[in-house]
């Protein structure tokens, strides 16, 4: 009598879940403004000092479901970074900051995770290119993120997405610098989606 029961409540879990909508991929926008710092890992006599004046990136991302509640992403994404460069002191020389900007295309994979219907995480890792040639640094190489979030899916598949999240570029640099200077960027992006 167990067997049976065990038997027959093992068939309907298998039924239940073959009968339950599978997950559906998505494509979404997303926007960020948010703020910006630039360390170097060790300390120069006389290097010039950096101050982030912020950043934004906007991006386009596709979802695509691995299992029920875990997602591959991936996507294109465009950042741009302010920095104010302040020259170390030295008599005679000009010690008014100047500005420099970060240019960034970014290719993210990520993994998101959801859970409590409404919310995820997603850490994952980034293929920086640089795109201008400044001062500040070449950022091309591969840098890592972790974020979490919330989001809400309409019948119609249309998504609204929040997601505060943390960028750490370069970690590991293409560039030969010696001394390379490494790029944070943190705040929430907004993102609207389309589940099919």
């Amino acid at each position: 009598m167990l067997r049976n029961s065990f038997v027959l409540f093992t068939f309907f879990i298998c039924l239940n879940s073959f009968c339950q909508t599978p997950p559906k991929s998505r494509v979404s926008f997303h926007f960020m403004k948010g703020s910006n710092i630039l360390v170097q890992n060790s300390d120069l006599v006389g290097a010039p000092s950096y101050s982030g004046q912020g950043c934004f990136l906007y991006g386009v991302q596709y979802s695509k479901p691995i299992i029920k509640w875990v997602y591959l992403e991936t996507g294109l994404e465009y950042v741009h970074n302010k920095i104010d460069m302040k020259p170390s002191f030295y008599p005679g020389i000009d010690m008014s900051p100047r500005r420099k900007e970060i240019d960034l295309v970014t290719i993210p994979l990520r993994i998101r995770v959801e859970f409590l219907k409404f919310f995820f995480i997603n850490p994952g890792v980034y293929l920086d290119m640089d795109m201008k040639n400044n001062a500040v640094g070449d950022q091309t190489g591969i840098g890592f993120a972790f974020g979490v979030g919330a989001q809400y899916s309409l019948k119609s598949g249309i998504t609204f997405i929040v997601n505060p999240i943390l960028h750490r570029r370069s970690v590991v640099h293409f560039s030969s610098e010696k001394y390379p200077y490494n790029l944070y960027d943190t705040g929430i992006q907004f993102g609207l989606g389309y589940k099919f």
